[in-house]
């Protein structure tokens, strides 16, 4: 597929433990000005030399962002931070721990948070929810349990389910949203397209009449329809490219498709007709970027949220950056 190149709007850095202090604070510049251009302030050692790395993040209607962290954790990122910068650890809060790594983030419409969840002990990977507003002291509810690696997943309210991906066989499932015993996870769709060397179907996003899936080890996006009752309607490609390739989180904007690309330190657009576009990169700061979403409220309704999840790089500077259109 063909890649154009553009100006774009700039990309706040929100780096290392640290996210958004002044909105004021953000400049501008052309996609050709490194971020290295941008005063900072004395950021502290980095996150980077614990295991803390963030991952996946989720947002709710009213703004917040949920923060995923490979140790276990979901941290909250109040609405009325969001829009800052220097922001610490410390200036979160803490959601819950898991029993495992956390993958896959995703808010349900009454504030309920879910997780794809890895644990490295004897309990089960798979779904877990956990109400938003407790202390940090709630214990997380295993919804279902999925074998193998479950990774990103969609509340999909009006059928009562969360569609998650499974990365290591290349398969979406469908799990309860309300953890019912007789209702087991299902392989939803576990088609071919979905497949990969080692990491196959990962980031998933609504698109159109159904949702699109990306394959990390392809470099492809799967549009598979959502039929009348609910089932898997026949994957075909969307579109395929080895710009893609590493395509991790996903998000969509009407017609456009955001991708975290993280083999290529990317965010890539998606426009119609497979033609990419970059819309962020190394140079404003993009480290292995994992996941993207756009926030929720009048005033963030263009940006998208980044986190860096700052692995295979050597400079490791991981957090959460900001980048608007």
């Amino acid at each position: 597929m063909k890649r154009i190149h553009a100006t774009r709007r700039t990309t706040t850095v929100l780096s290392r433990d640290r996210w958004p202090r002044d909105a004021r604070e953000r400049s501008r510049f052309s996609c050709y000005r490194r971020s290295h251009d941008v005063d900072r302030p004395d950021e502290g050692p980095p996150l980077a030399r614990s295991p803390e790395l963030p991952e996946n993040l989720g947002i709710d209607p009213e703004g917040n962002l949920y923060v995923g962290i490979t140790t276990g954790e979901i941290r909250k990122i109040p609405r009325e931070l969001t829009d800052e910068t220097g922001l610490e650890r410390a200036d979160t809060e803490l959601v819950s721990t898991f029993p495992g790594g956390v993958g896959g983030v995703s808010v349900g419409e009454s504030g309920r948070v879910y997780t794809a969840v890895r644990p490295e002990n004897d309990r089960p990977s798979g779904v877990y929810a956990v109400e938003s507003d407790g202390d940090g002291d709630r214990t997380p509810e295993l919804l279902g349990a999925i074998s193998g690696f479950p990774n990103d997943l969609l509340v999909e309210e009006e059928r009562d389910r969360l569609l998650v991906t499974e990365s290591s066989m290349g398969a979406v499932y469908s799990v309860s949203l309300d953890g019912d015993s007789d209702t087991e996870p299902s392989v939803w769709s576990d088609d071919s397209l979905l497949a990969g060397e080692g990491f196959g179907a990962n980031g998933l996003t609504f698109f159109g009449e159904g949702v699109l899936v990306a394959n990390t080890d392809a470099g492809r996006l799967v549009s598979i329809p959502i039929e009348e009752d609910g089932g898997a309607g026949e994957p075909e490609p969307y579109v395929e490219d080895e710009g893609l390739l590493g395509a991790d989180g996903i998000t969509a904007w009407g017609p456009l498709v955001y991708v975290a690309a993280n083999r290529q330190n990317e965010v890539v657009r998606v426009l119609p007709g497979g033609f990419l576009l970059p819309a962020a990169d190394a140079g404003d700061g993009l480290q292995f970027p994992s996941d993207v979403l756009f926030g929720t409220v009048p005033g963030q309704r263009t940006d998208l949220f980044v986190p860096n999840f700052a692995v295979q790089v050597d400079d490791l500077e991981p957090g959460v950056l900001r980048t608007g259109f």
